[in-house]
């Protein structure tokens, strides 16, 4: 009985490592995925800080839904087709 009750206490035991949009991410959910993406990038390697800032950049932009991504997206697009075609009016 006494193993369970340490058991118990040693998964409470997981601070919040940090808050991104009023939402806290526990230390356990970032180092796992810190540790994901160390194995899944094994050739571009970063430090812990600099994936805590690209790991917040990502929970942000996740958050905003897809229908963010795809305004965003459509903006990104029309000035990249609109580029394209100044551009080629100046070669002529």
């Amino acid at each position: 009985m006494l193993l369970c009750g340490s058991m118990a206490f040693g998964q409470t035991d997981d601070p919040v490592l940090m808050t991104i949009n009023g939402k806290p991410v526990k230390r356990s959910a970032f180092e796992f995925a810190y540790k994901k993406y160390q194995t899944a990038n094994g050739f571009e390697r970063k430090s812990v800080a600099d994936y805590a800032e690209q790991y917040a950049n990502d929970k942000v932009e996740s958050r905003r839904g897809p229908i963010a991504t795809t305004r965003h997206f459509a903006f990104f697009f029309c000035n990249c087709l609109l580029l394209i075609a100044t551009n080629k009016s100046r070669k002529h």
